[in-house]
């Protein structure tokens, strides 16, 4: 029965849809992005960034697969609104944005829409349709608190001083903020002092340097060295230690803390300006006035957006490698005419970033997306984007009383027909082995008494009865009149002695069109089909030992010998409905570790999506002979014999350590 629900533009907060993945959402507005009278969504689509991706939230950028539920980002009209949900999602291809005005390329899937400025208006626009000349929208901050005292928790100082005090209140001032704009562009804080360095005819900042921290209480020195360069210095612990970690150690770390990020624009200039005296320079440039170069990323971002909504135009782009070893900087480059490049819609100010190219390219990764309170959009990199989550939903627009929805609900599939359909199925497909098929299975390294214990078939091209039944199609065997499992090896999933699940996969000796995937599962939703399992899933309550692999086959070499393995369905088949199972056991994770066409290796890929899953996971090491390509667990236990095998089981590595190890080797590369 289907419920009909009256909504306003805002994000539906009491719609509940249901993912793939078994879970369920809130917040998510099935038709903000519906472009005519009648839509119909008929599937989730999956719309995200890669986990680098900058979101400039309340406290200050963060890479959004950091963000988290109840975060506060910056949305269209310059306003923050509160995160309420976070996803992530396996992609397998992915387009690149680039702009010379921006300090990173935009990475995200081809269909997910960014907003882009055309004849006064925003238009929405997938990621592959951008073109060279679209003008991408970049919000302004619009909301500002008055930061009078700045609240700094120092961790270096409760360590290397022992205090007790959780936390320092500083005032803002503008001598101040004068002082953090001097000591982000010039300054340094280690050895129990920090320093300012300037040049000798810098006369003005050095005398408020020291006069600033005289008027403190210290005792600052000044040293004119080589190359006409003065440093002031000041001897202090607790100063180094404080500003150190307001304000990031090092050039490349370098940042403004959170709580000035949205100082009022007459503060804000202050701070903008010291930062400018120190690092920046004035051009000589047609288009550019005043330029600023940095190693901090970050830091530029920051002041391209404090400097935007100061009311200034504001470019950024990576300089160029010219010289090996050196740490590349970013420059942020702005007008000196006020208002000028700086345009104003709706509720709020924005400026525009011109694509320079885009490319679409494959990819097998984790990206992230968010669903975002009272609002469709958030940022990346500093452009405006679209909440693209979609659920299952249906209906029609009545332009006047808003949006009429129709929740789909899903539908409640006969189970036990289903998988009584699955067994009969898995009989007739075991039943149709033939001797090209079990030659391929046993030089796969099966046995056949492995072939028959595990019901083990092949489905050809015949049409059996069952596919006419009833539920074959809520079953997911049939596709469009057509059984998806054809010219396959068929790997039942059992339960309980029941087929709960079926999955195919290609033999060596047919050919297959171009493109062809190896393994294939069932189409539909596999917690509606009552096949929400692993394989070899029963083993999980009889053992205290967990081996996690992916690929039945894999699995199958390692049961035969006597190891307790499940498997997933492919790299990315893990649902968190199984995690609790393993909650008390010891889990070893043994996948393939070798890069597969120049990307992540799939033992680093489960291991890194596996880590806030099980956070106690091991990882066996699985070491290839001098003759192996490649080594995984059926051609390591068949190749180097199953105590070289046993013997990674035994000497399994802690995921961290491990993780850490794969990406100094480049693997998480």
């Amino acid at each position: 029965m289907e419920t009909v629900l009256n909504i306003s533009l805002s994000v539906v907060e009491d719609l509940k849809i249901r993912t793939r993945g078994g879970d369920e959402i809130l917040g998510v507005c099935p038709v903000c992005h519906c472009r005519d009278a009648n839509f119909n969504v008929g599937k989730l689509v999956w719309r995200c960034f890669s986990g680098d991706s900058l979101v400039l939230t309340s406290d200050g950028y963060k890479q959004i697969k950091d963000v988290s539920v109840g975060d506060i980002v910056l949305t269209s009209g310059g306003k923050f609104n509160e995160v309420v949900k976070t996803h992530s999602n396996n992609v397998a291809e992915k387009t690149t944005v680039k702009s010379k005005q921006l300090t990173q390329d935009m990475i995200s899937t081809p269909d997910h829409i960014y907003y882009v400025f055309n004849n006064d208006e925003f238009v929405e626009k997938c990621a592959k349709d951008l073109v060279c000349g679209d003008l991408l929208v970049y919000p302004i901050i619009n909301e500002f608190v008055d930061c009078k005292n700045l609240v700094v928790e120092s961790q270096s100082i409760n360590k290397y001083l022992s205090r007790l005090v959780n936390s320092y209140n500083i005032e803002v001032t503008d001598d101040f903020l004068k002082m953090a704009g001097l000591y982000i562009a010039e300054g340094s804080a280690s050895y129990g002092q920090i320093s300012f360095s300037f040049g000798s005819k810098e006369i003005e900042y050095i005398e408020f340097i020291e006069s600033y921290f005289l008027s403190l209480g210290f005792k600052p020195r000044k040293r004119t060295g080589k190359h006409n360069c003065t440093k002031v210095t000041v001897c202090n612990v607790w100063l180094s230690c404080l500003l150190g970690d307001l304000f990031g150690r090092g050039s490349e770390n370098k940042h403004i803390p959170s709580q000035l990020m949205r100082l009022p624009p007459k503060k804000a200039r202050i701070l903008l300006q010291s930062i400018l005296d120190g690092d920046g320079y004035v051009t000589k440039s047609k288009c550019w006035s005043n330029r600023l170069g940095q190693t901090s990323k970050i830091l530029c971002l920051q002041v391209k957006q404090i400097a935007s909504y100061c009311g200034y135009n504001c470019s950024g782009y990576l300089a160029k490698d010219y010289y090996k070893n050196t740490k590349k900087p970013t420059y942020i480059n702005w007008l000196s005419d006020y208002n000028k490049g700086i345009y104003s819609l709706r509720d709020g100010w924005f400026s525009l970033i011109k694509v320079d190219g885009v490319v679409c390219e494959s990819v097998e990764d984790v990206f992230y997306d968010l669903s975002v309170k009272n609002n469709h959009t958030y940022t990346v990199n500093g452009c405006l984007v679209h909440n693209c989550w979609h659920g299952n939903h249906s209906g029609r627009i009545i332009p006047e009383d808003g949006y009429e929805v129709r929740q789909v609900e899903e539908k409640k599939l006969d189970v036990y027909s289903i998988r009584s359909l699955y067994s009969k199925l898995a009989e007739k497909y075991h039943s149709s082995l033939f001797s090209d098929v079990i030659s391929y299975l046993l030089n796969r390294g099966l046995t056949e008494d492995t072939i028959g214990k595990f019901r083990i078939g092949f489905c050809g091209t015949d049409f059996y009865d069952e596919y006419s039944d009833s539920v074959a199609e809520d079953s997911g065997i049939i596709y469009n009149n057509y059984p998806l499992l054809s010219n396959r090896v068929v790997i039942p999933y059992l339960h309980n002695d029941g087929v709960v699940n079926l999955r195919g996969r290609v033999v060596d000796f047919l050919k297959y069109k171009k493109n062809t995937p190896t393994y294939v599962s069932l189409s539909g939703s596999n917690e509606a089909r009552g096949a929400n399992f692993l394989f070899n899933h029963d083993i999980i309550e009889k053992e205290p030992t967990i081996i996690i692999t992916e690929g039945e086959f894999k699995a199958l070499v390692a049961i035969q010998y006597g190891f307790p393995v499940v498997s997933t369905p492919g790299i990315f088949g893990w649902n968190k409905k199984w995690s609790p199972l393993f909650k008390n056991k010891e889990v070893i994770l043994a996948a393939d570790n070798d890069k597969i066409s120049g990307l992540r290796s799939p033992a680093y890929l489960m291991a890194k999506s596996l880590s806030k899953e099980i956070p106690h996971l091991k990882v066996a090491v699985l070491y290839k002979t001098s003759k192996q390509e490649k080594v995984d667990i059926d051609s390591m236990i068949l190749e180097s014999g199953v105590k070289s095998f046993e013997n990674s089981i035994k000497g399994a590595m802690d995921l961290n350590k491990w993780l850490w190890l794969q990406e100094r080797k480049g693997y998480g590369k």
